[in-house]
């Protein structure tokens, strides 16, 4: 069903610090990561600067290989925008894209956020879990459990973990899934997740309410929603934005939503625009 997905990622996780330094240094250094100085422009070892590379490549920061590696789209505007990281949207966008469906790698985040559906769970679970996933039938079960480290220590993260709430340990090996409080998962954040997965899944310009909830790769699914808190996400930016982001549909048997506007990378320029340059909405409505 899937092409041949690796859990490749060692064992670090990735820091706030070290995907600033990426958005910083890359334009001026495509061959980031594999100058002989790279541990000192990065401050890490050989390891994490590995890990470094998958990571941002997962989160669709950076494209291509070897000498000649740059910033995507996506890189471009974040580092443009928030080139510190400090919006939790550009955090959300992150997640987003290395939870996308159809998946990519490195897959730990997919398969956390989409295949597995436990709440409340232990490590061994998780990895009892993982090594029964019917995506790696190709990989042994220590490169799984090598796999499984990486996701952990990324899932950590102080930023995912702690402030969007999406993963908490309870216990000595224990863990708990969670979901972001409303007041940071801002709207045109929310939509640019439906938006990117239309224009990935068949370039929809229709999309299922239900789907928003419990399909894979949808903001529902990815963070854990109860579906209240997607309706009102979705009446939010109904609302707020006059029908001219998205138009919710909950009429003669209807229960969607029609995408107003499909390019993702749109409405993250918005939501920056918003957030970051304080516009108002007047002046989004004419910049669409």
């Amino acid at each position: 069903m899937y092409k041949k997905l690796s859990l490749k990622a060692e064992h670090f996780g990735f820091e706030k610090g070290w995907i600033v330094k990426v958005l910083k240094l890359l334009p001026q250094y495509p061959d980031l990561f594999k100058r002989s100085d790279n541990q000192i422009l990065l401050g890490i070892g050989p390891n994490k600067i590995n890990g470094l590379y998958i990571w941002t490549k997962g989160m669709e920061l950076i494209e291509g290989s070897g000498n000649s590696v740059k910033l995507t789209l996506i890189g471009q505007i974040i580092k443009e925008y928030d080139e510190y990281l400090n919006e939790y949207g550009s955090w959300l966008v992150l997640i987003h894209n290395l939870s996308v469906y159809p998946p990519h790698n490195p897959a730990g985040f997919y398969w956390f956020f989409n295949e597995f559906n436990k709440m409340e769970f232990s490590r061994e679970e998780l990895k009892t879990a993982l090594i029964e996933s019917t995506l790696f039938p190709h990989l042994k079960n220590s490169t799984k459990e090598e796999g499984l480290r990486g996701t952990l220590a990324a899932l950590k993260n102080p930023i995912i973990s702690e402030e969007l709430r999406l993963f908490e340990e309870t216990g000595k090996g224990r863990f708990r899934k969670g979901y972001p409080p409303k007041q940071v998962f801002h709207p045109l954040i929310f939509a640019y997740c439906i938006a990117d997965w239309a224009s990935r899944n068949g370039k929809k310009d229709v999309v299922q309410i239900e789907e928003v909830i419990y399909t894979k790769g949808l903001p529902g699914k990815v963070f854990n929603l109860p579906e209240k808190y997607v309706q009102e996400k979705l009446d939010e930016i109904d609302i707020k934005y006059s029908k001219r982001i998205l138009d919710v549909e909950r009429f003669a048997g209807l229960n969607r939503i029609t995408l107003r506007v499909k390019n993702s990378i749109t409405l993250l320029k918005l939501y920056y625009e918003e957030t970051v340059n304080k516009r108002s909405l007047e002046e989004i409505f004419n910049i669409l």
